[in-house]
């Protein structure tokens, strides 16, 4: 395994420098939690006239696979007269603020309408997302705000997990998981102690959760009084279980007895979860990326009644150097 090509260019284009031989401690980090993905490395030699600069454009590829490419918007330099460089992905520039109005679109399609103003490539992998969303506004919102937003309002409609990667200069809109299980993002790899896990560490919680959903629509708001319609969902066997805990959800002014019903529910399928974190150190492979979907069977969990799982990996760090990667996932 080892670099076959790590290329650093002039943000104007008039320089091109392979510094496949200079560059160590090379670290890609990506979270599917809405956040650009990025690769810092160290140069430890300087050839006469290269010096790394803000804005240059970076690509790394390991073994022939295409891993990286984006600019550079750190740049340190120490005594040694070594460079210690700091590249983002294109999802970067989805940091940047605007103010939007959408109709009633799907959330892909308000994907769409950011990406051409960004004016980043981008790609649509997999199917087509069909669900429609209501009319919003987002004042003065990044675009990760708006189109995580968007995502998660579709999560709890359909209970599908789409999310958003950068693919070598090309932002891709995937479907990773759900009511319909997707191959976009399934890497089709079974970790675990007989193969490439080295340390793992899962960890459950309910310090999230709640079990019961209180919905509460306004009818009027005078000066005299104020009236109120309440719409309750709970689960018992989680009541009798964790005890009572009560989320309290506004409906809109709008909303009719059943749609306040429907409210509820999907707010309990969502909160009423005990969260499975795992975390996993393994040998370094590319086919898993945040977002991705990989199986996991670890004997001492399975004594304890946790046998082969999927996991979405959350976030993942690949160590080119020590040529392992670090996985933070959720089992699903």
């Amino acid at each position: 395994m080892a670099i076959t090509k790590f290329t650093i260019q002039k943000w104007d284009y008039s320089k091109n420098w392979d510094v496949s031989e200079l560059a160590i401690k090379i670290k890609k980090q990506e979270d599917a939690d809405f956040s650009a993905g990025s690769l810092e490395f160290s140069l430890t030699e300087v050839d006469e006239g290269f010096t790394p600069s803000n804005g240059d454009i970076v690509e790394f590829q390991w073994d022939g696979n295409k891993t990286f490419k984006g600019k550079i918007f750190k740049v340190g330099y120490d005594s040694k007269e070594r460079f210690e460089c700091l590249a983002y992905d294109s999802l970067y520039y989805l940091k940047s603020e605007d103010t939007l109005v959408f109709g009633v679109t799907t959330a892909q399609e308000r994907f769409t309408r950011i990406m051409k103003i960004i004016d980043k490539p981008f790609k649509i992998f997999g199917d087509v997302q069909i669900t429609k969303l209501p009319a919003e506004v987002f004042d003065g919102e990044t675009y990760f705000s708006m189109i995580k937003k968007s995502l998660e309002s579709i999560w709890k409609m359909t209970e599908t997990r789409f999310i958003i990667r950068d693919d070598y200069g090309v932002i891709g809109w995937y479907r990773s998981y759900g009511r319909w299980q997707s191959s976009v993002t399934v890497s089709g790899l079974l970790l675990g102690d007989g193969s490439l896990v080295s340390e793992w560490e899962l960890n459950r919680s309910v310090e999230d959760l709640y079990n019961v959903i209180k919905v509460v629509r306004e009818d009027s708001d005078d000066k005299e009084r104020k009236t109120y319609t309440t719409k309750t969902v709970n689960s018992q066997a989680s009541i009798e279980r964790y005890g009572r805990m009560q989320k309290h959800e506004k409906a809109d002014n709008d909303a009719n007895d059943a749609q306040m019903q429907n409210q509820g529910v999907q707010s309990l399928n969502e909160n009423n979860r005990e969260q499975r974190v795992l975390k996993v150190t393994a040998v370094l492979d590319l086919r898993i990326r945040a977002g991705s979907i990989f199986s996991i069977f670890v004997q001492s969990l399975n004594d304890i009644g946790i046998g082969q799982k999927q996991v979405f990996a959350k976030s993942v760090t690949h160590d080119f150097g020590a040529n392992t990667m670090t996985i933070e996932g959720e089992i699903i």
